[in-house]
């Protein structure tokens, strides 16, 4: 240590010495010791080339080495086992042990929007809405439906009385909502393989056989039934085990929640995941959970925020999915 600038005469700041080690241990290299236990999320700086450290964990010692490829947990022989967490990774470390975790993006899931990527119920959306309307008194077209895309019913209901003006009640809402989806149920019940939009069942042949998960990221209460409906279930086991709970607080498209639970269900962290959406507002979820994101242009919605664009899900290739992650 020397007194490089001459201004140590009174003495060194250790608190802000303590501050400086802080924001390099629990900044960069994500470490968490909430509630005891100890978790790691490393993201260093593209400028730096090795981060590398020691921690005394209970007792044990853990020396921590990350790069950008990877990052190891290396626990001191004199040590006893300590429980550890990389990521989404729980592990444990024995005296002498070491474990190391890739960190290069590797694509590990394929998270997928429901309507106008997987198969198109619009039109079974606009008919159910349409009938509704209709009931009601209401104007309700083609303009007024694409104001609809990738928003809950809810929101969907409040499009639709503020283009004409009107406010129901809290208890006319709920009615309105829960009519229109038991008629759009009835309707769901009319799909098939042959709804399959194009290009998708052997994207998720193909993603399937090469071991990489595929979840619904998408807020409809009736994707599952429609995935069912589609013969799909085998490629989304995650999602239908454990459906979306919105009392839980998620958050509905453009805010992250619906991706980032997505990943969370297919067990993979969010940097390893590619969502795909043909809406804006999804587009916009996917990039704020920090997410690579494929756009699909056929709804007609600005996509142009995406990663990588087609024009059309025949034209969805897994090779160049996976080049994103090159």
């Amino acid at each position: 240590i020397d007194d490089v600038n001459g201004n140590s005469r009174d003495g060194i700041h250790t608190a802000c010495m303590a501050g400086s080690w802080m924001s390099v241990v629990y900044g960069f290299a994500g470490f968490s010791d909430y509630g005891g236990k100890f978790s790691f999320n490393p993201q260093i700086p593209s400028s730096w080339k090795k981060l590398k450290f020691s921690l005394a964990l209970k007792g044990s010692i853990l020396d921590v080495t990350l790069t950008h490829d990877a990052a190891e947990y290396s626990l001191r022989k004199e040590s006893a086992g300590v429980s550890l967490r990389h990521r989404n990774v729980e592990f444990t470390l024995g005296a002498g042990e070491k474990k190391t975790f890739g960190l290069a993006p590797k694509l590990k899931a394929l998270l997928f929007d429901l309507d106008g990527v997987i198969t198109n119920t619009a039109e079974l959306h606009y008919r159910a809405w349409k009938e509704m309307a209709d009931r009601e008194g209401l104007i309700f077209n083609q303009e007024i439906n694409k104001k609809l895309l990738g928003i809950s019913r809810e929101a969907s209901l409040a499009v639709i009385l503020e283009a004409n003006k009107v406010v129901w009640s809290k208890e006319k809402r709920e009615k309105a909502c829960y009519e229109k989806n038991e008629r759009y149920k009835e309707l769901i019940s009319s799909l098939g393989k042959d709804d399959i939009l194009p290009g998708i069942e052997n994207l998720l042949k193909e993603a399937y056989d090469q071991g990489i998960s595929c979840a619904l990221a998408s807020s409809s209460k009736n994707a599952p039934a429609i995935i069912k409906a589609l013969g799909l279930e085998k490629y989304f086991e995650c999602s239908l085990s454990k459906p979306l709970d919105f009392s839980a607080g998620i958050k509905a498209k453009p805010q992250p929640d619906i991706f980032l639970n997505a990943a969370e269900s297919a067990g993979v962290w969010y940097t390893d995941c590619l969502g795909i959406e043909d809406a804006r507002s999804g587009v916009c979820a996917i990039k704020s959970a920090g997410i690579k994101a494929c756009g699909i242009k056929s709804s007609g919605d600005d996509v142009s925020a995406a990663d990588i664009i087609f024009d059309s899900t025949k034209d969805l290739s897994l090779e160049k999915l996976k080049k994103l992650f090159c």
